[in-house]
């Protein structure tokens, strides 16, 4: 055995709980800063504020690995957003306001391993296309018994505010 110096040995547990615990808080603010969301989602009237949550051409790059498919997924979501008004105003919401929501979400590594926490298995593509640090979220409302009434996902934190890409999937077919 390593006879390493109980001092480094300190060292090196306080610094790996530390970074563990910083991401579990950043882990369960992002959480939180989603549950706004879909509050806010829940009582959107025409779609004012889900639009809020439409991205800029700069979110992209921050997203995605390379700036051939920012450009690429930019151009697919801008096609989703332009017919945003023909949507349903329900589709955001959940069949009945008592019904809980829960947050899903995966990141690259789950992706690549075929994990999706919940999100629909379309997005495993997103693994070929996104970045080391991008996590990608959605959310599932559940109806009384706890089975899923309804997921929504491709919801990315991109500097400090939250953006929508609609069946980002689809982008890669």
């Amino acid at each position: 055995m390593l006879n390493i110096p109980k001092t480094y040995r300190y060292l090196s547990i306080f610094l790996l709980c530390f970074c563990v615990g910083n991401h579990l808080i950043s882990q369960n603010q992002a959480t939180n800063e989603l549950f706004e969301v879909i509050s806010k989602l829940r009582q959107d009237t025409n779609h004012n504020f889900l639009k809020t949550l439409q991205p800029l051409q700069s979110d992209f790059s921050t997203i995605f690995s390379n700036e051939e498919t920012a450009q690429s997924v930019f151009e697919f979501s801008n096609g989703k957003w332009v017919d945003i008004d023909k949507v349903s105003d329900k589709s955001m919401k959940p069949l009945n306001s008592s019904d809980q929501a829960i947050i899903v979400s995966a990141n690259k590594k789950e992706l690549i391993q075929g994990i999706t926490n919940g999100l629909p298995e379309e997005y495993k593509i997103l693994s070929n296309h996104i970045k080391e640090d991008v996590e990608v979220y959605g959310f599932q409302y559940l109806n009384s018994d706890g089975s899923v009434q309804k997921t929504r996902a491709a919801f990315f934190k991109v500097n400090h505010r939250w953006i929508l890409i609609p069946q980002t999937f689809m982008a890669f077919q």
